[in-house]
């Protein structure tokens, strides 16, 4: 409607209606980004709807248009931060604002309806912040990553939603320890795997920690000197584990999968071209293919393939490319 003033619509896809969603914005005001709930009911986004450069979270209900601001009063200097997660029933929204304390970002949670919030990270140390959230499938706990303890030592945080009690996930970290970004929920609520210089300083390795006892487990196979595990995706049954590593030969980056039954890793891409390594991979929807890009048979040339779980067995996917071509991002079929 207004050139550089970005805002939010609906289109019906059925008739091609066209409905603006977001609310009327402040001289210099812009949306940001947005998200969907499962059930499609609200739309999360983000802006400085109400005052000039300073970014707060709101919704829309999609059925009756209504827009109400979400998240909390902001002190003076604060601002929320668009890496919100809505949980898995439609009903809160987790988000990570500077909303207590300037400079100081903390873990709050919304309710979608009536417009609750509260803030359910516990206390943050000295230059403390939260950096990343993710909600566990049944929208029963939130797990967070944060310098609370120590400042610039991230680790991570579980918070039980019915309780409200916060535990640390990882246990102590050598001095120089970190807890990277990545770290996923199983699909059952009952896990956390993530990746960590947590025994070894400067080498990032793979563990799994059981929420209920604590328990930690290394996912990894012994690191060639110098490598890391760098990405981590969980099956959709939870069984099993996909990490991307230069577990074999540094700086060759690899997929490998860990069965978390028997603890037995498995390399999944076939062997590499001189220079070649995997670039990135994806689970099958239901857990039996994982499909990665790499430039497995010609140096510099990415190409998609498909590996079967149960036999091992990796497939070229794409067809022939022209001179110089290569597959470029990838995205699966539900």
């Amino acid at each position: 409607d207004t050139d550089d003033v970005f805002e939010l619509y609906r289109v019906e896809v059925k008739t091609g209606d066209v409905t603006k969603v977001s609310g009327p914005l402040v001289a210099g005001g812009n949306v940001n980004r947005f998200l969907i709930d499962p059930k499609g009911r609200y739309v999360v986004y983000h802006a400085d709807q109400d005052v000039d450069e300073v970014f707060e979270l709101y919704r829309v209900d999609l059925k009756t248009g209504d827009v109400a601001k979400l998240s909390g009063p902001l002190v003076a200097g604060g601002w929320v931060r668009f890496n919100p997660k809505v949980g898995p029933k439609g009903r809160s929204v987790i988000y990570l604002a500077s909303q207590d304390t300037a400079d100081v970002f903390e873990v709050y949670r919304a309710d979608l309806k009536n417009g609750d919030v509260e803030k359910i990270s516990g206390p943050m140390g000295v230059d403390g912040d939260a950096f990343d959230i993710e909600i566990g499938p049944k929208g029963k706990v939130v797990v967070y990553r944060a310098d609370a303890d120590t400042n610039g030592v991230a680790e991570l945080w579980w918070v039980d939603l019915k309780s409200g009690d916060v535990t640390k996930v990882n246990p102590p970290l050598i001095p120089g320890g970190y807890c990277y970004s990545g770290f996923q929920i199983d699909p059952k609520g009952k896990s956390v795997v993530y990746y960590a210089e947590q025994d070894a300083d400067t080498v990032y390795e793979l563990y799994q920690v059981e929420l209920k006892t604590g328990d930690v487990t290394k996912l990894n196979d012994s690191l060639v000197a110098d490598g890391d595990v760098t990405r981590v995706r969980i099956g959709p049954k939870g069984k099993t584990v996909v990490y991307h590593a230069d577990q074999d030969t540094d700086m060759v980056r690899e997929i490998y999968r860990v069965d978390l039954k028997t603890g037995d890793v498995t390399k999944l891409n076939d062997a590499l071209v001189s220079g070649g390594e995997v670039t990135a991979f994806k689970y099958g929807s239901k857990g039996k293919t994982v499909f990665y890009s790499a430039d497995q048979d010609t140096d510099g040339v990415r190409e998609l393939y498909m590996v079967d779980l149960k036999s091992g067995d990796v497939t070229k996917i794409n067809d022939t490319l022209v001179s110089g071509g290569q597959v470029g991002d990838f995205e699966l079929s539900r």
